[in-house]
């Protein structure tokens, strides 16, 4: 987790992760892992060619590649995260 500062709200610290956001490509469950490696590899490709990259970062877009593994850990990590803060302070949904 990449946290950017901690700040003292109502008597609570909190933790402030100034990350934008995260963008990935998912496909269906049942999908080959062969198709899998093949798409990353072409993502991973075009993601770091020159040009692409340099306009994706013109608009602060910080391309980032890993494997569907990493992603996928990346993903179960940031849901757990979340929920413990959805649950915190006792949100619920309506």
């Amino acid at each position: 987790m990449d946290i950017q500062s901690l700040t003292l709200v109502m008597g609570r610290t909190v933790i402030v992760d100034n990350r934008a956001g995260a963008n990935g490509i998912m496909v269906a469950a049942k999908t080959p892992r062969e198709v899998i490696a093949r798409l990353n590899e072409g993502l991973v490709k075009s993601l770091n060619e020159r040009d692409l990259r340099e306009k994706l970062l013109a608009r602060g877009a910080e391309p980032l590649t890993n494997t569907p593994a990493q992603f996928t850990a990346f993903l179960a990590e940031d849901m757990k995260r979340w929920a413990k803060v959805a649950k915190g302070p006792g949100i619920k949904v309506e």
